[in-house]
This record gives structure tokens, sequence and C-alpha cells, in this order.
């Protein structure tokens, strides 16, 4: 099932074998406008659903935006990570991301919480 022209249900689902899918639609809006900003590559997701069971395991924070569908970590193909968060920084500080950008070393994190910045 396509959550938007880029974005299946099946790629956002908890990586346990839960089932657990929400969908923050408000994210998927930011994504696919992020998308073109980083030139309409493919954009390659690791995790947006974690249930708490799941997030315990891996360590995630108690209130992690990932126990209800509300962020995005991932990296787009063809794009270098250090020009990804050059386009990240960009998009945040214009606004099109307005909630959570985290920066890391393997793409980013995004979410619909309140707006803030962290490096991993």
């Amino acid at each position: 099932m396509k959550i938007t022209e880029h974005f299946s249900h099946d790629e956002i689902v908890c990586h346990c074998g839960c089932g657990q899918g929400y969908i923050d639609f408000a994210l998927f809006d930011m994504l696919e406008e992020f998308r073109k900003l980083a030139g309409n590559n493919p954009m390659i997701t690791h995790c947006v659903n974690r249930c708490i069971t799941h997030n315990k395991k891996i360590g995630g924070a108690k209130r992690s935006k990932h126990l209800s569908g509300r962020a995005w970590d991932g990296h787009v193909s063809n794009v270098q990570i250090s020009k990804l968060h050059e386009i990240a920084k960009h998009a945040y500080e214009t606004n099109l991301l307005s909630g959570g950008l985290g920066i890391y070393d393997w793409g980013i994190h995004i979410d619909t919480g309140s707006k803030r910045t962290w490096e991993g």
C-alpha cells in the first residue's frame, strides 16, 4: 500500500515483525518536499515505526517519536552524507522541516515533534 508517491507502508513498519505501522501524514508531506530538495533521489528508510518492545531492545529514547510513527531515519541515494546534512540544515532553517532534525554519520532523523536539532 502506498502512503505517498514515493513511500509505501511496507517500508515504515516496525522492524521486529509486530506489524506496527502508524502513519503521520504531516511527516510524509515533509519528506516528499525534502526529497525534491535532495534532487528527487530515492530516500532510503532506516526506521519510521518502533513498538515499545523493539524501542527498548535497541535503546531508543523513552518518548521517541518512532513509537507513534512520527519520525523518519534514513539517507538519500546518490547524495553524500555531508551534502545531505547541508540540505537538511537549510530545509530546517527555512522551515521546510518544522520538527526535530538529527544529524548522524549514517544520515538524518526528521520528526514532527517540537522544533529542535542535535548531532549524534
